[in-house]
C-alpha cells in the first residue's frame, strides 16, 4: 500500500479508517505496531475492529453532560465480536450506563449498557454495548 499526500502522527494503539477507492466503505483499524527503516516510508501493523461505522457522541453515567466525547459506533463482526461495539477516546469509559447520540437527518438516543472492555490503549477504548432493556 501506498499513501501520499498524508501529513499526521502515526503510532501504535490510535485508530485509523482505510479504504481501497473513493466511494468504498471505511475499515477501522487499530494500529498494532509501527516501523520505519527509510525516510518517507513507514510500515503499519494494522488490526480491522470494524467494516463501517456511524459518528456518535457518548456519555457516561456519572459524569456532566458536558462531557460528553466522540466515538464510532461499529457494528457486529462475527465471529469476533457478537454485540455492536464503541471506539471512543480513552478515559471515556466511566461506567457500564451510557447513551449515545447519533445525528443524521433525524437524531436517534439510545441509552445502553456496557459490556466490558475489549481494548484499550493510550489513545482509544473498544467496548461491546447492547441497548438497555431498563432505561432508567
Amino acid at each position: 500500500m501506498s499513501v501520499a499526500g498524508v501529513r499526521g502522527e502515526i503510532e501504535a494503539g490510535g485508530a485509523l479508517a482505510l479504504r481501497r477507492e473513493q466511494g468504498q466503505a471505511w475499515s477501522v483499524c487499530i494500529v498494532r505496531w509501527v516501523r520505519s527503516d527509510l525516510p518517507g516510508q513507514v510500515e503499519v501493523g494494522l488490526q480491522i475492529i470494524g467494516q463501517s461505522f456511524h459518528p456518535v457522541m457518548v456519555g457516561f453515567r456519572g459524569r456532566a453532560v458536558q462531557q460528553l466525547s466522540p466515538a464510532l459506533a461499529l457494528p457486529i463482526m462475527e465471529p469476533l465480536r457478537r454485540h455492536p461495539a464503541m471506539l471512543a477516546v480513552a478515559g471515556s469509559y466511566a461506567s457500564r450506563r451510557f447513551v449515545f447520540v447519533r445525528e443524521t437527518q433525524t437524531v436517534y438516543v439510545a441509552q445502553a449498557r456496557a459490556l466490558g472492555l475489549d481494548l484499550q490503549t493510550p489513545s482509544v477504548e473498544l467496548f461491546q454495548y447492547e441497548i438497555d432493556p431498563y432505561p432508567i
